[in-house]
């Protein structure tokens, strides 16, 4: 991979910050997620989008979601254990896991 010189306008402290806020352990990952972003959202069809937006607000209501921002102190709580579990302390449940078992639960969705 070839390395490219990058001089942000914004001052890069300010872009650390956000990238710690945003739970990075480092810019260039925060700064290649963004590229990503950018990349998916200029080739995405609007279409697309709001069609994606209406069948997400459609499971949450079927299952009846709903997602609200936490509390300051459910906040600290979280952001406490999710310390504990990426430094090891805590038991965590690894992504592939998850994955595999929502794969074998049964579809709630009538046919």
């Amino acid at each position: 991979m070839r390395a490219i010189n990058f001089r942000p306008k914004v001052d890069p402290g300010k872009l650390l910050q956000i990238a710690k806020k945003q739970h990075y352990s480092d810019l260039s990952g925060f700064i290649n997620d963004a590229i990503e972003d950018k990349i998916r959202h200029i080739h995405e069809d609007p279409r697309d989008h709001k069609l994606i937006t209406s069948i997400k607000k459609a499971v949450y209501e079927y299952n009846g979601w709903a997602f609200s921002k936490p509390s300051d102190k459910e906040a600290v709580k979280i952001k406490k254990k999710a310390a504990a579990m990426r430094s090891g302390k805590a038991k965590s449940i690894p992504l592939s896991d998850i994955i595999q078992k929502l794969e074998k639960m049964p579809s709630r969705i009538p046919r």
